[in-house]
């Protein structure tokens, strides 16, 4: 027997084809066995039970995640914002709402004398947050307040009654705070509009 494409190759008994034949038979055997493990027997991860054991660890970590998740927002919700701080005043101008149900009017624009400053400050200035808001009809509108400050910034204020109690005041319209408590009225509110009635008509010819 000579090997094909070796014209001067040397003749090889018969039967040695069948011998190389078995050697590479084995070596083929072996390739497929790994320390005494068939590669053909072990078990290939179906993709059905893949997708389970996913869905199975998105599951858990989303029951995980959630209630911490919800805990966080309450807190952060629930977090009183700061105080606002009002400046000196260099003037105040207070603006009458009208409330009909009370029989009082509105009114124009008005300066407020520098000598009545701090009875304005003390009625207007916030020290209490309202946690939770409040109900725009059952807190009206009495007055608005502009104070102009040194700085040249202005503090635009909304006044809102609530009966026998400091007024209700905001500077963003969106969060409440209670104002200081008066000594002389219970009513910060009606003592902000009786203020600024009197002040009117002090001025009237």
């Amino acid at each position: 027997m000579r090997f094909a494409g070796w014209p001067n190759a040397p003749s090889v008994a018969p039967g040695a084809g069948n011998f190389f034949r078995n050697v590479i038979d084995c070596q083929t055997s072996d390739s497929r066995q790994t320390k005494g493990f068939d590669m053909e027997s072990v078990p290939t991860p179906r993709p059905a039970a893949r997708i389970q054991l996913i869905g199975v660890t998105a599951l858990i970590t989303l029951v995980l995640t959630f209630p911490i998740s919800w805990v966080g927002l309450l807190l952060v919700r629930d977090r009183a914002p700061p105080t606002p701080h009002l400046a000196a005043p260099k003037k105040i101008t207070i603006t009458l709402h009208p409330l009909p149900e009370l029989g009082l009017k509105g009114s124009l624009p008005t300066d407020i004398p520098e000598i009545e400053f701090d009875r304005v400050m003390q009625l207007v200035t916030p020290v209490g947050y309202l946690r939770g808001g409040i109900n725009e009809f059952v807190y009206p509108i009495v007055a608005e307040v502009v104070i102009e400050h040194e700085s040249g910034k202005d503090t635009n204020m909304l006044v809102r009654s609530c009966g026998k109690n400091p007024a209700i005041v905001t500077v963003d319209g969106h969060e409440y705070f209670s104002a200081t408590r008066d000594e002389e009225y219970s009513d910060g509110s009606m003592a902000l509009v009786g203020l600024v009635r009197r002040i009117r008509k002090d001025r009237e010819p």
